[in-house]
């Protein structure tokens, strides 16, 4: 990450994020996180009834990441 940063001032992302874990460890060295593919994975498994099971993913994965934010600033 350190050798796409000497050359953009862009916000560096990371894709295929899937984890807690994964998520945490990205976010420690990028800008943001790409989730979609979990996200589909859920739909895959429970069709209409994913509302509320794709709002505690998202919800945990923000939760985590807003922990390394926290992090960071200290």
């Amino acid at each position: 990450m350190d050798d796409i940063r000497e050359v953009t001032n862009l916000p560096c992302v990371m894709g295929k994020i899937s984890s807690m874990e994964e998520a945490k460890s990205m976010a420690e060295i990028c800008d943001g996180i790409v989730v979609d593919s979990a996200i589909v994975e859920i739909i895959k498994e429970y069709g209409t009834q994913a509302g509320e099971k794709i709002y505690q993913y998202v919800k945990a994965m923000k939760d985590t990441i807003s922990e390394c934010e926290i992090e960071k600033m200290t």
